[in-house]
């Protein structure tokens, strides 16, 4: 017999709120705790605002692909944020590209191709009147590679996504892997160090936030 379909690939550990704390007490971080509707709403005009966002959540993700959960976020559009990503964050060749994470209902509105692609394994064209408005997500082909998103799937993602599709006009972020040169990170003191010693401007660990001098919203 068959097993169920695989639709997610959130599987691998998760850490309490607790440990996410005492990572930031450690480094000795400011943070807020805020209730999961505010925190959407302040984490989206982060990324509205052209901020980069390390963003922490739930289980992590099983395979060689950030999805959402172990994830660094950013604007899609705003001007030369590929190269900035690659040169103070990745610290890797510019040429290398980032991938759209996009709110499956919108595919065929951004693409050539309305596919599902919950595991991002698909690359697939942007329309030509799309490539602007996504300019740090589309390779020098026009091609993405493709990660979309689903409520069933990842709701907390879908929603920060819907959130900032408000506010910029566009239900698609900048997605890659929460690293620098090294695996993904795990833990949450994982986070909390690759979040201090790059130019990531926020991080967002459970309901924490905190943020690097003069990217704060208050």
């Amino acid at each position: 017999p068959r097993v169920e379909a695989v639709t997610h690939a959130y599987m691998g550990p998760e850490h309490p709120e607790a440990a996410m704390g005492q990572a930031l007490e450690d480094q000795g971080l400011q943070y807020h705790t805020l209730e999961m509707d505010d925190l959407i709403e302040r984490t989206a005009e982060h990324l509205n605002q052209g901020h980069v966002v390390g963003w922490y959540q739930g289980r992590c993700e099983w395979g060689p692909r950030a999805l959402g959960n172990r994830s660094i976020l950013a604007h899609p559009g705003w001007p030369n944020m590929k190269d900035l990503i690659n040169q103070k964050i990745k610290r890797r060749e510019a040429f290398r590209p980032f991938a759209p994470t996009i709110l499956a209902d919108e595919v065929p509105n951004y693409f050539e191709q309305d596919v599902e692609s919950p595991f991002m394994m698909h690359v697939v064209r942007i329309r030509e009147e799309k490539r602007k408005e996504m300019a740090a997500v589309c390779h020098e082909d026009f091609t993405g590679r493709l990660h979309t998103v689903s409520r069933e799937q990842n709701r907390l993602y879908y929603d920060l996504i819907r959130k900032f599709s408000e506010k910029s006009g566009t239900p698609v972020v900048l997605n890659t892997s929460f690293n620098e040169n090294e695996p993904i990170v795990d833990t949450p003191a994982h986070a909390v160090a690759c979040f201090v010693r790059n130019d990531i401007d926020v991080l967002v660990m459970g309901r924490t936030i905190t943020t690097k001098p003069g990217k704060s919203l208050d």
